[in-house]
């Protein structure tokens, strides 16, 4: 760690030791059971030490900082451990200096603003109840989210963006999934549309997009149709709580809960009428296959 902030000794070499267990980890020398317990030991110090603890792994945070890349990604974790969403704008501002050296290389993004942006994610709903995000949070975010430069890592820029249910960014992703304009992606190829889907299937943490999610589920694009099934699944919260192994019995009483767009109907045929067989539709088709998905995921032994 670099020598012009100086923070307590304890602090300073337990952050030393979760960057070089971040290090062993990335490099498979370690597990990351290592470095949550590491973590632990710098919430647990920070609580010893009270508001001065906090103070001294914002510092490392702020602007002017010279601090090791890791030691910063460590002050941001312990930082959302104990929930501070006063840091909230400081760890934005550590992505947005990784974003710019990225940007400047002309290259993809570095793996380690996902780790920042996962920060961010876990602070912005604690900062949502104190107040509105800092316009500069959501500034960067909308910066994030219109200037992607690489095909794989929408996903985590579009889902720290939505859960801030900002107007705004609301719009930057409607955009992102409903046109074709990344840098370097070929129009209509298949990373393009996965980042189409990655940002359709973020707007599920808006409640209003049920109705468009229905009309996406009958989409021509089967990366696209799905993604917005699976939105719809977690939007109806048909799932949360399951308690029956069984999906066949599970769809039965789920049957009743979805709209009636989501609802098969037995087929016209004389032997499907005898055998009360259902028939799907499009949309019908992915929204229980997606189901079937969670419905695995959630109740597996």
């Amino acid at each position: 760690m670099e020598e012009d902030i100086v923070i307590d000794s304890r602090l300073k070499d337990l952050l030393d030791v979760l960057r070089d267990q971040h290090i062993g980890h990335v490099m498979r020398t370690n597990t990351l059971d290592d470095e949550r317990w590491t973590l632990k030991k710098i919430v647990d110090r920070v609580k010893e030490l009270g508001e001065s603890g906090v103070n001294d792994l914002r510092r490392l945070l702020a602007p002017g900082s010279t601090s090791d890349l890791f030691i910063n990604l460590g002050a941001a974790q312990a930082l959302a451990a104990l929930e501070d969403a006063g840091s909230l704008g400081l760890v934005i501002y550590q992505a947005a200096v990784l974003w710019d050296r990225c940007v400047e290389k002309g290259g993809g993004l570095d793996a380690t603003i996902h780790d920042f942006l996962t920060v961010a994610k876990k602070l912005i709903p604690i900062a949502l109840k104190n107040g509105p995000l800092p316009e500069g949070v959501i500034k960067a975010l909308t910066i994030f989210t219109e200037g992607i430069i690489d095909s794989h890592s929408g996903g985590y820029i579009f889902e720290t963006a939505a859960v801030t249910g900002h107007p705004q960014l609301k719009e930057a992703l409607m955009k992102a999934a409903y046109q074709s304009r990344y840098k370097g992606l070929l129009q209509d190829s298949r990373d393009d549309w996965e980042l189409r889907a990655a940002a359709l299937f973020a707007l599920r943490h808006f409640p209003d997009m049920q109705a468009s999610m229905l009309e996406a589920m009958d989409h021509p694009r089967e990366a696209f149709a799905r993604a917005a099934a699976r939105a719809m699944v977690e939007m109806l919260g048909i799932l949360k709580d399951c308690r029956e192994w069984n999906f066949d019995l599970w769809k039965e009483q789920a049957m009743e809960k979805v709209p009636p767009e989501l609802k098969p109907k037995i087929g016209k045929g004389l032997m499907q009428k005898l055998r009360g067989e259902l028939v799907y539709d499009r949309r019908q088709f992915f929204f229980w296959d997606a189901c079937r998905d969670v419905h695995y995921r959630v109740r597996r032994p």
